[in-house]
């Protein structure tokens, strides 16, 4: 393994499909009934969907008294921990429904399906945030050779299913379980990825890597609703270098590097070798991620940052065939 992908929502947004926080609640002009999650949710100003789930992690915190969260009144409290989850569990179905019918509308876009069968070799990882099956349409008409992780799993799927809720850390993840109440743990990220052998997945091919890995992160905000995730893949050993393929230039380069400070804590770490923000390539060196209403200068500018990469691979590639020869 020497190159790792990370996708995330700003992908899916990069081909034109509707799979923002906005776009969902937007189709929802009439709430269903009995959803009061959905109604307090549409009715106060969130952008994200990190937003949502953090606003979630609020309400674990306080269903019952929730006037102890800004912008809410105690009227709007909920009844039970249950009833919480039950709202909770009908928020994700009306997100795996609306995506699933988003997903329709996805057109492929020339430069990407280049980006797939470049890298398409046992050395590639594409580590997918993303509920849609915008990479696998990419990777079913090359016959893919490289490994494709869906973390957060994908829709109508009883072996994979979707992993909507918090990503908690260990004082947080405490807080709730001194509750004694189950329904309160039901979608905390750390706990519903055990659903699935993904995560060990990726902590085998990281662990067992001959390579160095660099990591090139497309349309994904690396928001502290990822951290888990984040943290272990940014901070690992074999991961030398971080690229940020930027949406709106330096500001979501700057943006992007700052939720990576958030994720990798290295002000915790007194010793300057040990932290990992230096492994982030400085703006100069990346590129805008491509978008379905692209220049044709932004696609040659994308082409050429994907050759770019090819021969940064390709000579990992040689100098460790050569380092083995040697030994």
């Amino acid at each position: 393994m020497k190159t790792i992908f990370v996708i995330g929502n700003g992908f899916d947004l990069a081909h034109g499909l509707k799979t923002s926080y906005s776009d969902f609640l937007e189709s929802y002009y009439v709430i269903p009934s009995k959803n009061k999650l959905l109604t307090l949710l549409k009715n106060n100003s969130l952008n994200l969907w990190s937003d949502i789930e953090y606003t979630y992690f609020r309400f674990l915190n306080f269903y019952d008294n929730i006037r102890g969260i800004k912008g809410f009144r105690y009227e709007n409290s909920f009844d039970s921990s249950k009833e919480l989850d039950d709202n909770f569990e009908m928020l994700k179905q009306l997100l795996e429904n609306y995506l699933f019918k988003e997903q329709e509308e996805l057109k492929l876009i020339t430069e990407y399906s280049k980006l797939f069968s470049t890298f398409n070799d046992e050395n590639t990882m594409i580590l997918d945030f993303n509920y849609t099956n915008t990479v696998y349409k990419y990777l079913n008409g090359i016959g893919s050779l490289a490994k494709h992780i869906k973390i957060h799993g994908e829709l109508s799927s009883d072996d994979n299913p979707i992993i909507f809720g918090y990503a908690a850390n260990d004082e947080e993840v405490k807080v709730l379980s001194d509750k004694n109440d189950e329904y309160l743990m039901k979608n905390i990220k750390r706990l519903r990825y055990l659903l699935s052998d993904n995560e060990i997945k990726l902590k085998k091919i990281l662990d067992f890597t001959r390579y160095d890995v660099d990591v090139y992160i497309l349309g994904h905000s690396c928001g502290v609703s990822d951290r888990l995730i984040l943290n272990e893949l940014f901070t690992h050993p074999s991961v030398k270098g971080i690229t940020l393929l930027n949406y709106r230039e330096k500001e979501g380069y700057l943006k992007t590097t700052i939720n990576i400070y958030r994720i990798l804590e290295d002000y915790n770490k007194p010793d300057k070798k040990d932290r990992s923000l230096s492994k982030i390539f400085n703006f100069k060196e990346s590129t805008e991620i491509l978008q379905k209403m692209s220049t044709q200068t932004d696609k040659k500018e994308f082409l050429k940052f994907i050759a770019l990469m090819k021969e940064k691979h390709d000579k990992k590639k040689l100098t460790r065939l050569i380092n083995l020869a040697i030994s």
